[in-house]
């Protein structure tokens, strides 16, 4: 199994450096890339400076699936048939929780997904169980991207319209839930001005995702 380690980075500054460590230090990980979608804040430059990574490069913030597509084609180009997905402003980050996310693949599964202190209430267990979590954090076998329309990595619903993907193709019950210990995101609430601003981050990836999930469903 020859695995690609992706990270999609717009503006996260030195936020991805633990996270591009972790990467490089996992067991098995065969490329680490990071696509630079268009950040403006100096990460290119930042970017350049690493050792061991592959950076690609979007002139203009494109949106994550389209930067997850970039890193997929140059992944599957030097004959990586697996991927870790992994967001750029992760905390916690280890090489160990790399391999739990790509365990499951060596064991049948077409999916893991990553799971960040998600309470296992009534309602998210029955949505994890159904169609997975809205997690950047997760690995795939290369097969699965081919399941996506061009629709479908369009902006900022790729996580959605992954699970949704593999539901139907009837692979849902290879899906591997991993509880990532210790790992948390820096937050919307961080990174905005405002409160204001933060809640419409929310609420625009959140709606496409929901979005996504009935488009699919209903065959589109």
């Amino acid at each position: 199994m020859k695995v690609a380690v992706i990270i999609p980075d717009f503006n996260e500054g030195e936020r991805v450096l633990p996270v591009i460590e972790a990467a490089c230090g996992a067991v098995g990980v065969g490329e680490v890339i990071v696509v630079d979608d268009g950040s403006t804040d100096g990460t290119a430059d930042l970017l350049a400076s690493q050792d061991g990574i592959k950076v690609l490069t979007h002139t203009t913030n494109r949106g994550k699936g389209e930067a997850l597509d970039t890193g997929m084609q140059y992944a599957r180009g030097v004959g990586c048939n697996s991927a870790v997905f992994l967001d750029a402003d992760l905390l916690g980050i280890d090489p160990g929780h790399i391999n739990q996310l790509l365990e499951p693949l060596e064991y049948g599964s077409w999916m893991s997904i990553g799971y960040l202190g998600l309470r296992k209430t009534v309602v998210k267990k029955v949505v994890l169980d159904r169609w997975g979590a809205l997690s950047g954090q997760r690995a795939i076998r290369t097969e699965v991207w081919d399941f996506l329309s061009e629709k479908d990595k369009h902006g900022w619903n790729i996580e959605a319209a992954l699970n949704a993907r593999v539901r139907k193709h009837g692979l849902h019950r290879t899906i591997a839930r991993v509880a990532l210990e210790g790992v948390s995101h820096v937050g919307k609430r961080e990174k905005s001005d405002s409160l204001h601003k933060a809640l419409s981050e929310y609420a625009k990836t959140y709606s496409a995702s929901y979005l996504t999930y009935a488009r699919i469903e209903m065959g589109f």
